[in-house]
């Protein structure tokens, strides 16, 4: 049976909502750029309504950078065509215009899901904020305020390892007010690029955190997006990077397109290889290998895990470079490969390289120690020991309780529910009390 008018509807839509993400715009920014409502895009990029003509696909297409026939599906459509020639993906570019980079700035401090929280957390770092806010000068910050702020995102970014979201994304949204309200369009280029260095730098965590943690997308694209528009401003390829790789998170945690995930993937390494620091190199490769793994592919994910510890095998001079939350070193590689052979299905082969990542990890990681554990539950399951599987997945869930990640509770759950209806003994039913009194403390925390 062949394709319905609204099969295609949807893989257009798909097509323009995949380039509009690589570019780093909101809906209501390529609204803008075809004279369209952000509600008209969302339709079309849902598959609900049509595009109306011809020529409203050639300036979508002529917007995003991608040739008309592909945007509208005529590989889909017509099995025989083929393209005179592929279109090279489009390049990096600036964003329409500052007006529209203002409006998203202003947009996305009205987010339902954040609105308000600064005001609560303001009282964390009064003193701090106030200094940064006093000097300036008939509005020109000064050196010293600006080292300032580089030294608290420093920080906040570090405490990722062991503070829960609730804690630390208010941090971050209040950090992006802060740098709001010293006026970066006021400031002289280095001055202002700073600023939207840390304001994209606070957005790309906020971004994280809302995927991993908290498993709230659409805030989280918010947040990438806003990060990725004043990446490509500054020309900072760091954090340009880090949103390719976080788009890639996105697209595989919401049961997206895996080929999609391991696209974005692919561009944050390209991103990183522009002019990102050794580690967030190496770093784009591992999540290339994640992807890779997830599309069964063996020998992507291998040679991009040996392209991260490559990277980290000689002296790393350049750390302070480094735009990540947390940090990432040949512990967490060692992390990726057992996570990558589990999705495999390569179960025994997994538990070795989890094994040396848990005797690697630093106490402190919570995160990092939390995926590990579910990741080895996962293969002990995988490889008929239910018992050692339950202890990793208790494990998991004991540091759940305290850093509230809910991408590993998510795992433990279906985990639980895997052993249950295979093996339903009274370990794997205490591990399905640890899983509902964990899912307590994670919704308790966040209210």
């Amino acid at each position: 049976m062949g394709m319905t008018v609204a099969d295609i509807d949807k893989i257009i839509g798909k097509r323009i909502q995949k380039a509009r993400l690589r570019r780093g715009w909101s809906q209501a920014m390529l609204g803008d750029q075809v004279d369209r409502t952000t509600s008209w895009i969302s339709q079309v990029e849902r598959g609900v309504i049509s595009l109306d003509s011809i020529a409203m696909a050639t300036k979508l297409a002529d917007a995003l950078g991608v040739d008309p026939p592909r945007l509208l599906a005529l590989d889909t459509r017509y099995p025989a065509w083929q393209p005179v020639e592929k279109a090279a993906p489009p390049a990096p570019v600036a964003p329409p215009e500052h007006p529209t980079s203002d409006r998203l700035l202003r947009r996305t401090f009205t987010l339902g899901s954040i609105a308000g929280i600064t005001a609560a957390l303001g009282a964390m770092s009064p003193d701090t904020s106030e200094q940064v806010a006093a000097r300036s000068d008939r509005g020109r910050i000064d050196r010293q305020a600006l080292l300032e702020l580089e030294t608290i995102s420093r920080s906040i970014r570090r405490s990722f390892t062991a503070f829960p979201a609730h804690a630390l994304l208010p941090v971050a949204h209040h950090q992006i007010e802060l740098a709001l309200s010293l006026r970066p369009r006021e400031q002289p280029q280095a001055d202002r690029f700073a600023l939207l260095n840390h304001i994209a730098e606070m957005a790309a965590m906020a971004g994280g955190m809302l995927t991993l943690d908290m498993q709230d997308y659409a805030a989280a694209d918010t947040y990438m997006t806003l990060a990725q528009q004043l990446a490509r401003e500054t020309g900072n390829w760091e954090i340009s990077a880090l949103v390719f790789g976080g788009r890639a998170f996105v697209e595989a945690h919401q049961g997206g397109d895996r080929d999609d995930a391991l696209d974005y993937a692919l561009a944050a390494v390209d991103q990183a290889e522009n002019g990102a620091c050794l580690r967030t190199r190496a770093w784009t490769h591992a999540v290339a290998s994640e992807m890779h793994a997830a599309c069964g592919d063996e020998a992507g994910f291998r040679d991009s895990l040996d392209a991260a510890r490559s990277l980290l095998a000689g002296p790393v001079d350049d750390d302070h470079r480094w735009g990540g939350f947390s940090w990432f070193d040949l512990s967490k590689a060692d992390g990726y490969e057992g996570g990558d052979l589990v999705a495999m299905g390569r179960w025994r082969e997994a538990l070795p390289a989890l094994d040396v990542a848990l005797q690697r990890l630093p106490e402190p990681m919570l995160r990092h120690r939390a995926t590990a554990h579910v990741g080895r539950a996962e293969a002990h399951a995988g490889a008929g020991d239910a018992e050692a599987a339950c202890a990793d997945g208790h494990a998991a869930l004991d540091l759940v309780a305290r850093v509230q990640h809910r991408d590993t509770l998510r795992r433990v759950t279906a985990l639980h529910r895997a052993l249950r209806a295979t093996a339903n003994s009274s370990t794997v039913r205490a591990l399905g009390q640890h899983v509902l009194d964990t899912k307590v403390i994670v919704k308790t925390k966040a209210a």
